[in-house]
């Protein structure tokens, strides 16, 4: 039954069942039975149909491209592929010794593992001009965004 949530899940928001069974074989069951793909590839299409009954021919998640890139812009595109493979081997390597450095921090329990990375990455969104729809100034500050965020009138 999970499995034909992830399927019609992934149907429903991407308006692409195909794609929706397939991601559930490769990333999440991690074998090939007929059992899961039919029954999962059958509630992929009725989210699909579903959610073309409810919103039409646009998917959910639409997200428009209205920016064409101009032909000059494909070398870069071709050095910012290689830089970020690049960068994906040291990403790869510190998210596997997690584990390692969480020994590190004997005084720091078990359950606060997962809201140490959230804790990092905050100062890092402070300065983004753009957070949310309700923040499309430069001048908003991470108290405001913190607002937003927790649903909280004021911030003292």
């Amino acid at each position: 039954m999970l499995q034909c949530g992830v399927a019609a899940g992934l149907s429903a928001a991407f308006s692409a069942p195909l794609a929706g069974t397939v991601f559930l074989l490769e990333e999440i069951t991690h074998h090939f039975k007929n059992k899961v793909w039919v029954t999962a590839f059958i509630a992929a299409i009725a989210a699909d149909a579903v959610t073309f009954l409810f919103f039409g021919t646009k998917p959910c998640l639409y997200l428009p491209i209205k920016l064409e890139l101009p032909v000059r812009a494909y070398p870069w595109l071709i050095v910012l592929g290689l830089v970020l493979g690049g960068l994906a081997f040291p990403f790869q390597y510190f998210i596997f010794s997690l584990k390692y450095w969480y020994r590190k921090f004997p005084l720091l329990p078990n359950y606060y593992h997962s809201i140490l990375p959230l804790l990092l990455v905050i100062p890092s969104a402070s300065g983004t001009p753009t957070f949310s729809a309700e923040t499309t100034t430069s001048s908003c500050t991470w108290p405001t965004r913190a607002c937003i965020l927790t649903g909280r009138r004021s911030w003292k």
